[in-house]
């Protein structure tokens, strides 16, 4: 851990999204620039940074080009195939099989949601933790509410990543019979760097719409919003990045 001491984490993060606005992506899931735009490139240079990250990573290639032309609004108009969230957007660019993982849930419909498939999908991949970061130290006042004290080191993340790891942000779960187990919150899937900005693809949740695109966004934005929030599962807190790397 590197805490430093008495300095609390904003939980409220705004988020500089990678703007790629192109005519045929002007509505739906895919409308990436009604979002807070990269203030450092015009839309030319959004898409120029687009078609580098992906030339880094020529295997996702076409599956992250679909998800950015997908065009449908609504949660009725998609395909059952359609990636549903961040676990679902992830197997989907890498190839995994998250159809058969899927649970019915009441708002969602078939999903993968659950931990134990989402690690039983990613192992049968080939995909294994390569790295362990804890960027916060959690701590608890006298008034029991959760604070977290800030102490993110990103430059240990980055330096560590490969263009098609996979990131995964999460905390220590316990099972039913007692055993600890790692606990995924939130998954991005790391492209690349871009002119000194490291970046990843990603859906934020299972909203439809231009609430929660498929888009590219700065890691560092994900690692400042996503870590320290409260999560509601058994009272577990984001306290580490998981690295996953296929071998």
């Amino acid at each position: 851990m590197f805490p430093l001491p008495g300095v609390l984490v904003n939980i409220v993060k705004s988020r500089a999204i990678l703007t790629i606005n192109k005519e045929h992506m002007a509505d739906g899931i895919s409308s990436i620039g009604q979002q807070t735009a990269l203030s450092a490139y015009s839309p030319d240079k959004a898409e120029d940074a687009e078609e580098y990250l992906l030339g880094l990573n020529p295997s996702l290639r076409g599956r992250i080009k679909q998800l950015l032309g997908w065009k449908f609004f609504a949660c009725a108009a998609a395909p059952d195939e359609r990636p549903k969230n961040c676990y679902e957007t992830a197997a989907f660019v890498t190839g995994l099989d998250y159809l058969g993982g899927r649970i019915a849930v009441e708002v969602a419909g078939p999903i993968l949601s659950q931990q134990e498939q989402v690690r039983a999908m990613l192992a049968a991949g080939g995909y294994r933790k390569a790295a362990e970061f804890f960027p916060f130290q959690i701590a608890r006042d006298p008034a029991r509410q959760i604070k977290v004290v800030a102490g993110a080191v990103p430059a240990l993340i980055l330096k560590t990543l490969k263009p098609g790891d996979l990131l995964l942000f999460g905390g220590q779960g316990v099972a039913l019979q007692g055993e600890n187990f790692d606990r995924y919150l939130h998954a991005v899937v790391y492209l690349g760097q871009y002119r000194g900005q490291h970046y990843v693809f990603e859906k934020q949740d299972w909203a439809c719409g231009p609430g929660s695109p498929y888009r590219i966004v700065p890691l560092e934005a994900i690692i400042e919003e996503q870590i320290g929030l409260p999560a509601t599962y058994k009272d577990i807190c984001l306290d580490r990045v998981f690295v996953l790397r296929k071998f």
